[in-house]
């Protein structure tokens, strides 16, 4: 089942309709599926009021109603529903009232007995069906959420980590994964810095030339930083060693490549790593037990300069192959997984790449009076989720709590002031078999994050 992230958020739009996602689900149910053309108010009320036993009833999307992420867009006709202004569309803004939202968060709450969520994928999204069921009925934290967890145990829980275990981050910029890179140094053996971010650590910490290749200057502050903690650390930065660079951002062009030594001339750039940084991230790979991956190694969108995501991937593959741990994590690595149908050739692969990510930055904390304590505790993964034979979780509850970078300034820092931004993650509330089995007739409120970029639905 394939869906579209939504770009046509608050105002409907046909393209962007669950009606298909329902007829596919109904096929594969070998059951009839009903399809409500809204997700709220008193007509979907009725519909879930009373369902005959074995009833699957499928909402319309929710980002259409400007409540599920409190703000919006009234994109004008014709618009594409992305960088308006730049397309020449004068756009609205919508921002949802504070009655609007708690009418919609309590028409939610009225479809269901039991709160589902399996939506890794947007999970760390402070959205209204994200977080407001919390106390409004019985939150329970679906099986790919369970699997999700489990996986990520592997790198994150001291007493599971089969070591020696290498972190590879990509991306373009440092600021964006300050805390990932801050916990991975704290967690991993070898921690491996490709794709954009790498020029910046190779500038700054090296005195690289790196010509016009990406440079971020907010992540150049952190550098010295993280490269004197890794020190500290014991931990060992693999970064490349040799380049494929172009002189633009496109697939077809003239290439060279060139090596640390000689740096990248002033009007090329980098585009994707060349064959010694291949072969060492192989090395590195194959010399680990675990694996966690977040971020290409380079342009792999255009085939020219695929190469060393490619690279990196089979070595993660082969690691896997040979008894090892890869542990994919959501976002572009996925995609990358499945463009070359790896992706049963690795341990796992995460459905949710910012959601992924914001796990790998372990930035746990209590919550009291709606202001995060940022008390780091161990996860409590021994008590999430487990999966019975019913299909139910085991006895718990866990809070799970992110702190969301600063939108404004992007500045990555764990002690940003930018109140608005420190929000609460989601609380899965996990409780025994007995109280959901006691029923037959209970119904199931279950969010489903269906993602395009996997390519399926975990249902």
């Amino acid at each position: 089942l394939e869906f579209r992230r939504v770009l046509f958020r608050s105002k409907p739009n046909a393209k962007m309709s669950l009606k298909v996602v329902g007829e596919k689900l109904q096929e594969l149910m070998g059951k009839p599926v009903t399809f409500l053309s809204d997700c709220s108010g008193a007509e979907v009320e009725a519909a879930c009021a009373d369902p005959a036993p074995g009833s699957i009833i499928l909402l319309e999307n929710l980002r259409w109603n400007v409540a599920e992420e409190g703000k919006g867009i009234d994109h004008a006709e014709g618009c594409p529903g992305a960088k308006c202004e730049a397309k020449g569309f004068t756009c609205g803004k919508l921002k949802a009232s504070a009655e609007d939202t708690a009418a919609f968060r309590t028409s939610l709450a009225k479809l269901g007995d039991v709160y589902v969520n399996d939506a890794f994928g947007t999970a760390h999204r402070a959205h209204s069906s994200m977080v407001a069921m919390k106390g409004l009925m019985p939150c329970v934290a679906g099986l790919l959420v369970s699997k999700e967890l489990e996986a990520f145990s592997e790198v994150l829980d001291a007493s599971k980590v089969q070591r020696p275990l290498t972190a590879i981050v990509g991306g373009a910029k440092i600021s964006d994964k300050i805390l990932v890179i801050e916990n991975l140094i704290d967690q991993a053996d070898k921690l491996i810095l490709c794709g954009g971010m790498a020029y910046t650590f190779l500038k700054v910490g090296y005195g690289m030339e790196i010509g016009k290749s990406l440079f971020d200057k907010n992540g150049a502050e952190l550098v010295p930083k993280l490269l004197e903690k890794a020190k500290a650390k014991g931990v060992e930065i693999v970064l490349p060693k040799d380049w494929l660079c172009g002189q633009e951002f496109k697939n077809d062009q003239p290439t060279q490549t060139v090596t640390q030594e000689q740096g990248i001339p002033a009007d090329w750039e980098g585009m994707d790593c060349g064959p010694e940084s291949m072969k060492l991230f192989r090395e590195t790979v194959m010399s680990s037990k675990t694996v966690v991956w977040n971020g290409p190694a380079g342009v792999f969108e255009f085939d020219n300069f695929s190469k060393g995501t490619k690279s990196l991937l089979e070595a993660v593959a082969e690691l896997t192959q040979s008894g090892g741990k890869g542990i994919i994590g959501g976002g572009d690595s996925a995609t990358a997984a499945a463009k070359w149908n790896m992706e049963d050739k690795v341990t796992f692969v995460s459905t949710g790449g910012g959601a992924s990510l914001e796990l790998l930055e372990a930035d746990r904390a209590g919550v009291s009076g709606g202001e995060s304590s940022r008390q780091r505790t161990p996860w409590p993964w021994e008590n999430l989720c487990r999966g019975s034979v019913t299909g139910f979780f085991a006895a718990n509850i866990t809070r799970i709590w992110r702190r969301q970078a600063c939108r404004k300034a992007r500045c990555g820092s764990s002690r940003c002031s930018f109140s608005p931004a420190r929000t609460a993650w989601t609380t899965a509330m996990a409780f025994g078999a007995e109280a959901l089995a006691a029923s037959s007739s209970r119904r199931l409120f279950a969010i489903v994050y269906l993602s395009k970029q996997i390519g399926r639905a975990h249902v």
